[in-house]
């Protein structure tokens, strides 16, 4: 089974330490919030206000590791001679930000009604695709710009793959699993994970890939190889 508690452990002790482990960065600011886990009785509630099927590998996410887990991390004025290497990465200079952060568990029936609002009142209704992409997934990230990561549990209901849910463009399969998500984005410094910056990591598949020699360079920026 997938350690859930050292993925955690590791999130947040990435975050903790990027200060000096970054020194690239003439500021780097960084939170880190982890509760318990839930109990089987609480996810039970949580599951009986909702019309869709918790996927396995998130119940034992919020089961196992925490509830909420919420890590951020924003690192600001770079120093000139990495800028290149960053405008390599991304394709023009930008703050470097991400953080381990998943939504809180007692929540997930509102966020389910704000994916329902969005694929049945705005243009997403005119997109059989999209809007079944946002009428059948589970979400578990949320972000500022109204995007969220979630798990398609259209077909697979205990291990399905990981949906992109973009708010203003096409939605798309990123992932082939929720904790194959977890290892590659731990090995992307947990970066963004809005898609202007997954897409840097992305492989001819759509699927992220912490193996390439950008991921490599993002690494070692951050001081994490």
């Amino acid at each position: 089974m997938f350690d859930y508690n050292l993925w955690i452990e590791r999130a947040a002790s990435f975050t903790r330490n990027l200060a000096e482990l970054a020194p690239n960065f003439d500021d780097v600011k960084s939170e880190v919030s982890v509760q318990p886990p839930l109990t089987e009785s609480e996810l039970t509630e949580i599951a009986s206000k909702t019309d869709r099927q918790i996927p396995q590998e998130l119940a034992n996410f919020w089961l196992i590791g925490s509830r909420h887990c919420d890590c951020s991390y924003i690192c600001e004025g770079a120093q000139s001679e990495i800028v290149p290497q960053i405008e390599n990465i991304f394709g023009n200079f930008q703050e470097i930000y991400g953080g381990a952060s998943l939504i809180n568990a007692a929540e997930l029936p509102q966020h389910f009604l704000n994916c329902r609002d969005w694929a049945e009142e705005t243009w997403v209704a005119e997109y059989p695709k999209d809007k079944s992409f946002w009428l059948n997934s589970v979400p578990f990230v949320e972000m500022n710009n109204g995007n969220y990561l979630a798990l398609d549990i259209t077909e697979a209901k205990d291990n399905p793959p990981m949906i992109y849910l973009s708010h203003d463009d096409e939605s798309s399969v990123i992932a082939g699993s929720f904790t194959d998500f977890l290892t590659h984005w731990e090995r992307l410094c947990y970066i963004g994970p809005e898609s202007w910056m997954l897409e840097n990591f992305q492989d001819e598949s759509g699927y992220i890939n912490s193996d390439s020699d950008k991921a490599e360079h993002l690494r070692k920026m951050l001081g994490a190889s």
